[in-house]
């Protein structure tokens, strides 16, 4: 398995595993923007 998955079930998977509970939506958001930033990069290498 690839360190770097980046299929949607990897990227659905991430964002699962977070805590939404402990989580302001600002926080939420800047997990996914986190997350999105690191898939685009990985793309462009």
């Amino acid at each position: 398995m690839s360190m770097f998955d980046l299929s949607g079930d990897a990227f659905i998977e991430e964002v699962a595993s977070l805590e939404p509970d402990q989580m302001t939506p600002r926080d939420a958001l800047d997990q996914i923007y986190r997350l999105v930033s690191r898939a685009r990069k990985l793309r462009c290498e």
